[in-house]
């Protein structure tokens, strides 16, 4: 319905930019200087050191930065509205054009983070490995003496401290990872449940 037959004063119309047709034999470039200071300096020395478009190199860095800051930083759009800072990049090159490459430099920052703290919580989960083993035995040994014992009530105090035990198990900590680039999707769901429900996933392969 016409906006005068409603009484209401005709809006303005807002000019669609000028589209980049998707088929168009020369999009424009990504460069490295978009990006600033350290992140545009290290994606400009990785295109060229690598010798590959800097489209690639620009994506895989911000890809990992959005990796490390996604636990981190939320965007609220509105009251109650909150989105994760979540980042989709697909950069499409044909075989052999050193996508591998270039994602182990970008993300060799990473997994060396990932590397430190699995080093500084092997003491950790060994020490509380080795204290559930020890009470898993106990409460074993204490549920086999509850299913010999004749007495009801003594059967029932043995069975209460069992089930006390084992509800008091220590938590055995994961080393925390921040991607994956080779999970099904079956597995993906487990590092999303061990990992707080966040895990990029970053791969040189279409598939």
């Amino acid at each position: 319905m016409r906006n005068n037959l409603l009484g209401a004063a005709a809006l303005p119309i807002e000019e669609w930019p000028q589209l980049v047709p998707l088929d168009a034999p020369n999009l424009p470039r990504l460069e490295s200087s978009l990006l600033p200071s350290w992140a545009g300096r290290f994606a400009g020395a990785l295109s060229d050191s690598t010798e590959t478009p800097p489209e690639l190199a620009v994506g895989m860095v911000l890809v990992s930065c959005a990796t490390a800051a996604a636990r981190r930083l939320r965007v609220q759009l509105s009251n109650g509205h909150i989105e994760p800072c979540n980042l989709w990049v697909v950069v499409a090159l044909p075989s052999g054009n050193r996508k591998s490459a270039v994602q182990a430099a970008a993300t060799a920052p990473l997994m060396a983070w990932e590397r430190e703290q699995a080093v500084n919580l092997e003491p950790e989960i060994v020490r509380l490995a080795s204290e559930r083993k020890t009470l898993e035995a106990r409460v074993k040994e204490i549920r086999h003496r509850a299913a010999k014992e004749r007495d009801s009530r003594k059967a029932r105090q043995l069975t209460d401290e069992a089930a006390e035990l084992e509800a008091n198990l220590p938590e055995i900590p994961t080393a925390p990872r921040l991607w994956t680039s080779d999970s099904t999707p079956e597995r993906l769901g487990g590092l999303l449940a061990e990992h707080d429900e966040c895990m990029a996933w970053l791969s040189s392969e279409g598939g």
